[in-house]
């Protein structure tokens, strides 16, 4: 050692420690493009988000864009764009990458054949094609990829900054759109926008004073959707088809008969997955709009031209709804409306069995859930079919004879009121029998009560045989909310001693029964503000049909209000004393 003037050993300098070389390791220079199981499609409809097709759907849709798009011998464009997606409500154009709804007009949804998402809280999001397109030709260019495995070979920082980590090291990086997109690594994407000052201002920043580039403001990108397409990910076969119609006022701003069955048919699905899993799986509910008001003419505007300016709000809403039971009551427009009315469902069913062929041999079968003044129509339409009487009981003589003279009776009056307008009229009949008539909120039985040709039919018998023969209609089930003025007990017609029978309730679709279903069977709170709106309360109930369908229930009847200290209501009618009397908690048989 040498010595200091102090006679002390010099300090020895400090060892010379070498810079430690960054860890990297190379990265593929060849990318290959995503299968069809890893790519997800998805739609949109109006004013909603993006919605991933299940794997199935996701699939044909991957088939059909690799065959249009890569090229087939003998490949017909126009006739092979088209797949059915969502159950067959949809059939989807994978060239425009539009959908249009098969069964109601105006139903349109977009396509999105995704490949890249945003990741935000475990959530994935798709990015539009075109921003897709160009993040996809980056990630597969070989330019920078080679570049940076030479780099890799000679030990040469990426980004020139000795301060940075290997995790921070941007290897490639571009502009798509608004956003730079910024590769840490082959599965460490990142993207932010470039017209958002807090974005930048909190890059600045971070590179400035912590060494980290690109890292502030910024989001996951994800190659290929999380959850891979599988032809196992389908929607269940159908079992049941219900055509829905709806009831007045389809003419009124606001009023959409096929958005309330999108939203009863999600509701059921969500009620029979949950309650009924095994059997949906067996075979699913399809609900099936039947538009009719908006398909028919009418009086061709003269209506409008007779209403007073004064109050014209209320004078349309009036004219766009309770007109309608006037034109239905009127012999010049009644005829019109039976006939429009089973023309679209003969449509609906028509378009149904194209798709199905083989639906009816397999098992499957079709109800009709009609509302308000629909269920009054479409009773009428099968009460006038000419009933097979071969397949009606025959215990009773005279009453098998009046139900084949009021069959005829009932076609006789339809084609006598056309005769006084000089019209010749043949009522159309619909082209299937009804395993199950769901009536929701419905007169038909003041209307029925009105009739004075069916007055000594009901009320005598003990059966409802005499509202519709079961080779029509195996049941009929009477649902409607207890503050609806409209609704109408119908099951008195067939006995007066139903007078004296509590309706049955129908619990909500929830797990267990409510509170809620418990008030409407014993009647409201005595607080108005307790009281469920009709509004409300109708799509809470609707799906009790899916539950009584799947099930096959025999609990589905009516629910309705009572008077908890009248002690002349039963709680049911297990104690009448009616011989063969089907009891009401078995609905109308």
């Amino acid at each position: 050692f040498e010595m200091t003037d102090s006679g002390k050993p010099a300090r020895p300098p400090p060892p010379q420690r070498s810079q430690p070389p960054m860890s990297f390791t190379q990265i593929p220079t060849e990318v290959l493009p995503l299968q069809p199981h890893e790519i997800r499609w998805h739609y949109k409809e109006p004013g909603r988000f993006w919605v991933h097709f299940n794997g199935y759907d996701s699939l044909l849709l991957e088939e059909r864009f690799q065959r249009l798009y890569y090229g087939v011998a003998g490949y017909d464009l126009k006739e092979t764009a088209m797949v059915g997606v969502l159950g067959g409500l949809y059939d989807a154009n994978v060239l425009e990458r539009t959908g249009d709804s098969v069964y109601w007009r105006g139903g349109t949804i977009k396509l999105l054949r995704a490949e890249w998402f945003e990741v935000i809280s475990d959530k994935w999001y798709p990015l539009e094609e075109d921003l897709a397109r160009q993040i996809e030709e980056a990630h597969r260019s070989t330019t920078w990829r080679m570049k940076f495995n030479k780099d890799v070979g000679l030990d040469v920082r990426v980004s020139g900054s000795p301060s940075l980590s290997a995790g921070n090291v941007v290897r490639h990086k571009i502009t798509a759109g608004k956003h730079d997109v910024v590769w840490f690594g082959e599965n460490d994407i990142r993207w932010s926008n470039n017209s958002d000052y807090s974005s930048k201002m909190m890059n600045f920043v971070g590179r400035k004073l912590m060494g980290k580039d690109e890292s502030y403001g910024s989001k996951h990108l994800r190659r290929g959707y999380w959850d891979m397409a599988r032809t196992d990910d389908r929607l269940p076969p159908i079992g049941h088809v219900v055509f829905v119609i709806h009831g007045i006022g389809q003419c009124m701003e606001g009023s959409d008969i096929c958005k309330s069955v999108t939203d009863l048919r999600e509701k059921c699905q969500k009620v029979a997955k949950k309650q009924f899993n095994e059997k949906w799986k067996g075979g699913r509910i399809e609900f099936i709009p039947v538009e009719w008001r908006t398909w028919l003419q009418l009086d061709k505007g003269i209506v409008d031209t007779l209403t007073l300016p004064n109050v014209r709000t209320i004078r349309n809403i009036v004219n766009s709804s309770v007109l309608d039971v006037m034109y239905y009551m009127s012999p010049t427009y009644g005829p019109e409306i039976l006939d429009g009315m089973a023309m679209r469902i003969n449509q609906q069913y028509r378009l149904f069995m194209d798709r199905h062929p083989d639906y009816i041999e397999n098992g499957g079968v079709f109800s009709v859930a009609a509302h308000s003044l629909g269920s009054v129509i479409i009773y009428d339409i099968l009460s006038l079919h000419k009933s097979d009487v071969d397949d009606m009981p025959v215990e009773d003589e005279g009453r098998h004879q009046l139900l084949t003279e009021l069959q005829e009776a009932k076609a006789r009056i339809v084609e006598l009121e056309a005769a006084l307008n000089k019209r010749t009229y043949q009522p159309k009949k619909i082209l299937f029998k009804l395993e199950h008539l769901f009536i929701l909120g419905s007169p038909l039985g003041m209307f029925l009560a009105l009739r004075d040709v069916e007055e000594h039919v009901y009320r005598h018998h003990k059966s409802a045989q005499s509202l519709l023969p079961a080779s029509i209609c195996k049941r009929i089930h009477n649902i409607h909310h207890p503050s609806d003025p409209i609704a109408y007990r119908l099951e008195p017609l067939v006995n007066s001693a139903y007078e004296r029978v509590r309706p049955v309730k129908i619990d909500r679709c929830a797990a267990g029964p409510s509170g809620t279903a418990q008030e409407l069977a014993c009647g409201p709170r005595k607080d108005a503000d307790m009281v469920e709106p009709v509004k409300k309360g109708w799509m809470s109930y609707l799906p009790a049909i899916a539950k009584g369908s799947i099930a096959a229930s025999e609990a589905v009847a009516v629910a309705s209000t009572g008077t908890a200290n009248d002690k002349k209501l039963l709680k049911d009618d297990s104690g009448l004393p009616l011989k063969g009397m089907q009891t009401h908690s078995k609905s109308l048989q």
